[in-house]
């Protein structure tokens, strides 16, 4: 049976989706302070991930996601996906316990005709697994 929550990538990498979210970058309401708008800003600069996952998994926004339209607003929504994968990056002595990361990007709709999996897989097509990841480093209780 094929799990629903994997995706290999063309470098080997079998890559699980430990989590997917999605909200409103407006919330339906058009910004006209500037502490939303300034939070927004530095969402681009500074991707940030859901409180629920962590702080410690290394964020990355798909730069080529952003657009503007002609009021200067951001497409309707944020997606937000957390990868993982048991394998780590340039570990040969085992050190680490996999590797992870959570990919932002802007997006106009969800799309109907295709399920949560095919749309992440398509939106993280050429997505260079091996430059972004991080190594997650394994749980010492006694540091």
């Amino acid at each position: 049976m094929e799990d629903k929550n994997k995706i290999i990538y063309l470098d080997g990498y079998q890559i699980f989706i430990k989590g997917f979210i999605f909200v409103e970058t407006y919330a339906n309401n058009i910004p006209t302070d500037t502490k939303t708008l300034n939070s927004l800003n530095k969402l681009l600069i500074y991707p940030s991930n859901p409180l629920e996952w962590g702080y410690d998994i290394p964020a990355v926004i798909n730069r080529n996601s952003l657009h503007f339209d002609s009021n200067g607003l951001l497409p309707k929504y944020l997606y937000q996906v957390w990868l993982y994968s048991p394998k780590s990056i340039n570990d040969p002595m085992g050190k680490y316990e996999g590797s992870q990361l959570i990919c932002n990007w802007f997006g106009d709709s969800m799309e109907p005709s295709i399920s949560v999996q095919q749309y992440i897989i398509q939106k993280l097509y050429k997505f260079s697994w091996l430059d972004k990841t991080q190594n997650i480093i394994p749980f010492n209780p006694k540091r």
